[in-house]
Order: structure tokens, then C-alpha cells, then sequence
């Protein structure tokens, strides 16, 4: 049987923060002092998140993004 709805694949600062149990405004705090680890993806002027590299970032304990982008081979 074919799933219904399908889960998103990216989401808004908004969904990002209600996935994550935490205010709008505390999930922009994060964003903007490096503690969240995913970096959004740009479209245009809208940032969306990728909800696998959220979950895959809470699964490891939530490092600051300084850790996260090394873990992840993005940073030397």
C-alpha cells in the first residue's frame, strides 16, 4: 500500500523548532550563535532545514555547529 502523505524532506524555522521541542525565537538563537549544528539550505531568501541532518544532529547530543561540520567532513 502507497504511504498517504509523505514526511518533508525540508522544513521551515518554525516546523524545525516544534520537531526540536523548542521556541522560534531560542531555535534562531541557536542558529545565529553556531549552536545548531545543521546549517540551513538557501532558497532564495527562505531557509529551510533538512530534517534527517536534524534528527541525525539530536541522535549525536546536539554539538555546536563548529563540532557538527567537522564531524560531518566540512570543515579542516
Amino acid at each position: 500500500m502507497i504511504p498517504t502523505t509523505l514526511e518533508p524532506i525540508l522544513i521551515t524555522a518554525s516546523e524545525a523548532a516544534r520537531m526540536l521541542s523548542i521556541g522560534k525565537s531560542f531555535f534562531y538563537e541557536l542558529n545565529s550563535s553556531g549552536g545548531l549544528g545543521p546549517v540551513p539550505i538557501r532558497f532564495g531568501r527562505k531557509c529551510l532545514w533538512r530534517t534527517a541532518e536534524l534528527e541525525a544532529w539530536v541522535q549525536d547530543g546536539c554539538p555546536p555547529r563548529s563540532v557538527w561540520l567537522k564531524e560531518q567532513g566540512c570543515l579542516r
